[in-house]
C-alpha cells in the first residue's frame, strides 16, 4: 500500500524575489547619470585647461586632483550621514547641487574658481554615488544580492564608455559650453528619477541609532574592511589599465585600437554580469572570486606580453600584437567584472542593514584611495620597469592577493 505521503504534489518552488523595481531602476539611474557627468568633465575639462585657458598639463592635472580630494576626504562622513537621513532626499539635494556646480562653468570662472568647483564636485560625487548605491543595497531581495550588485555595477561602466564618448562628440562639434549645458541636461533628467518613483521606507528612512560619536566607527564599517581592502586591491591593478593603457598603445603603435579596447572591455562586463550575479547567488562567493581572480591575472599577462618581443613576449603566443593586446581585454573583463561587484556584495552585506551607508563609503571609499596610489604608485614603477613588465608584475599582484584572501577566508573558518 502506498504511503499517503508520497501521494502529495511535489511543492511548487517559491517565486524569485522580485529585482527589477521601479525605484531600484530609479538608483541605478541617478547613480549611472551621476557618473556620466564626471567621466565627461574627467575627459573635457583638461582639454578646455589646455585650449581655452591657455595652460598646460599642470593646472589640467591640479583640477583633476581637487576632485579626488573632495571625493575620498568626504566619502567617509558620506556615509554616516546617509545612515541618519531620509536618503530620498539626499539623492535629490546632490542632484541638484550638481546640476548647479556644472552650470556655473558657463560664467567662465578664473582657474582658481574652476578647482573650486571640481574640490565640491568631488563632495557632491561622494554623498550622490553613495547614497544611491546604499539604497540600491536595500532594495536588493537577499536572495538576489550578487545579481543586484552586478546589474547596479554596470550603470559606473556604462557611465565610463558613454560619457567619453559622449562629451568628445559634443565638445568637438559645439565646443565647451555645449557640453556644460549637455551636463546641465544629464543632471535634471538624475534629479527627475530622484523626485519619482519615491523609495519604500525601508530603504529611505533611516533606522533609529544612538547619538552620533566622533569614532573611527561612525565612519568605517569594521566587518566591511577586509572585503573592502581586497576590491581595493583589484581596483590598485585596474588603475594601471585606466592610466597608462593609453599611453602603453602608443608605444606600441596601436593607438587607434584604444577605443576597440574599452569598447570589448566594457561590453564582456556587461555581458558577464547576468551569470556572475546567479552564481554569486546560488553557488556562493567562491564560484565567482576564484575564477575571477584566475581571469584578471592571465589577461594582465596577456596584456604585458602583447609588448615584449622575443622568447619572454610572443614567440610563444600564435597572435600578432595587436590580436594579443585586443584579446587580453576578455579575461580582463571576466575577472575584473567578477571580482568587483563580489566583493562589493560581501562588503555590504557583512554589516547590518542600518549601517548600508557607512559599508557602502567604506568599500568605495578604498576604491578612491587605490585608483589615486595606482597613478602615481604605477607611474613610478611603469618609467623604471617599462609597461609590458609593469603589466605582467602586476598579474604576479593580483596572484599574491588570491593567495591572501584564501589565508583570510581560512582564518574565518578557522
Amino acid at each position: 500500500m502506498q504511503h499517503p505521503a508520497s501521494t502529495q504534489p511535489p511543492q511548487a518552488k517559491p517565486p524569485r524575489e522580485r529585482l527589477w523595481t521601479a525605484p531600484f531602476l530609479a538608483c541605478g539611474l541617478v547613480n549611472g547619470l551621476q557618473g556620466m557627468a564626471h567621466f565627461v568633465m574627467l575627459t573635457i575639462l583638461p582639454l578646455v585647461i589646455i585650449e581655452s585657458f591657455r595652460k598646460g598639463d599642470l593646472e589640467a592635472g591640479l583640477a583633476m586632483a581637487c576632485f579626488q580630494v573632495g571625493a575620498v576626504c568626504f566619502r567617509p562622513l558620506a556615509g554616516c550621514t546617509i545612515d541618519r537621513m531620509d536618503k530620498q532626499n539626499l539623492l535629490r539635494l546632490t542632484s541638484l547641487a550638481l546640476m548647479a556646480d556644472v552650470l556655473l562653468f558657463l560664467l567662465w570662472p578664473p582657474l582658481e574658481g574652476i578647482y573650486a568647483l571640481r574640490l565640491v564636485h568631488g563632495v557632491i560625487f561622494a554623498f550622490g554615488t553613495t547614497t544611491a548605491a546604499a539604497a540600491a543595497a536595500l532594495l536588493i531581495p537577499p536572495s538576489r544580492k550578487g545579481e543586484g550588485f552586478g546589474y547596479f555595477a554596470v550603470t559606473i561602466n556604462l557611465a565610463m564608455i558613454i560619457g567619453p564618448l559622449a562629451g568628445l562628440t559634443v565638445y568637438g562639434a559645439f565646443g565647451a559650453n555645449a557640453v556644460f549645458l549637455f551636463l546641465g541636461t544629464i543632471c535634471a533628467i538624475a534629479l527627475l528619477a530622484s523626485l519619482w518613483p519615491r523609495l519604500p521606507a525601508e530603504a529611505r528612512v533611516p533606522r533609529a541609532q544612538g547619538p552620533f560619536r566622533l569614532a573611527p566607527s561612525s565612519f568605517f564599517e569594521r566587518r566591511s574592511l577586509a572585503a573592502s581592502v581586497f576590491g581595493g586591491l583589484v581596483f590598485f591593478a585596474y588603475g594601471a589599465i585606466l592610466t597608462f593603457v593609453t599611453l602603453y598603445a602608443r608605444s606600441l603603435g596601436l593607438e587607434q585600437g584604444v577605443r576597440l579596447f574599452f569598447l570589448i572591455f566594457a561590453v564582456v562586463i556587461v555581458a558577464s554580469r547576468p551569470l556572475v550575479g546567479r552564481l554569486f547567488d546560488t553557488r556562493g562567493p567562491g564560484f565567482v572570486v576564484w575564477p575571477g581572480f584566475i581571469l584578471f591575472s592571465l589577461g594582465l599577462l596577456a596584456l604585458g606580453a602583447s609588448g615584449l618581443t622575443g622568447l619572454a613576449g610572443l614567440a610563444w603566443l600564435p597572435l600578432s600584437r595587436e590580436a594579443c593586446f585586443l584579446a587580453s581585454t576578455l579575461p580582463l573583463g571576466l575577472g575584473f567584472g567578477a571580482l568587483t561587484p563580489a566583493f562589493q556584495t560581501i562588503a555590504v552585506t557583512s554589516a547590518p542593514r542600518e549601517r548600508a551607508g557607512v559599508a557602502t563609503a567604506t568599500f568605495s571609499w578604498l576604491l578612491d584611495i587605490n585608483v589615486g596610489l595606482a597613478a602615481f604608485a604605477l607611474g613610478l614603477a611603469a618609467t623604471q620597469a617599462g609597461y609590458p613588465r609593469l603589466y605582467m608584475g602586476l598579474a604576479g599582484f593580483v596572484g599574491l592577493e588570491a593567495l591572501a584572501y584564501g589565508c583570510w577566508l581560512w582564518r574565518r573558518r578557522a
